[in-house]
């Protein structure tokens, strides 16, 4: 992968927008986090609660039809959460994670429904953006969740 041995460019972390070379530049922030996910069906039930949040009116069977399957879950967890991840996500025990700050030339367009092939494609100390700072996380667990997060599991899908 082309992207697993960009630097950043500078040689101390940045602490100011300020510093960064162009005035007024624009930053993306790419987050990677892994979380393994144990029981899918606890993930499926964390979708219907969330639904449950903003449908409190909704009988069981319409909870059901309406969060059948993880997609359905994942978008219901997001959608009650503002649009955003929730952290911890729920049933997930976080792996790891790794954060790059890069400095692009333009911004992704304000279109909801229109996104780019590959919104996390841009490259960095490339024409399409360069890596100014990237930070790594390792998350600390027990010797038996590190064990069976390297396992392989079930796919979200399956």
């Amino acid at each position: 992968m082309k992207y697993a041995m960009c630097e950043p460019k500078h040689e101390q972390p940045l602490t100011a927008l300020e510093k960064v070379d162009a005035p007024g530049a624009t930053i993306s922030i790419l987050s990677r986090i892994d979380y393994r996910i144990e029981d899918i069906g606890r993930l499926l039930e964390e979708g219907r609660k969330a639904y449950r949040r903003l449908q409190p009116d909704a009988g069981p069977e319409e909870v059901n039809d309406a969060v059948p399957d993880v997609q359905s879950a994942i978008y219901e967890i997001m959608h009650a959460n503002g649009d955003r991840i929730p952290f911890p996500f729920p049933s997930g025990v976080p792996i790891a994670g790794v954060t790059w700050f890069l400095e692009v030339d333009e911004a992704l367009g304000k279109d909801m429904h229109s996104s780019p092939e590959e919104p996390f494609g841009i490259g960095c100390n490339t024409e399409d953006g360069e890596l100014i700072y990237q930070h790594r996380d390792i998350y600390h667990l027990t010797a038996e969740a590190l064990e069976s997060a390297s396992e392989p599991g079930l796919r979200l899908g399956e």
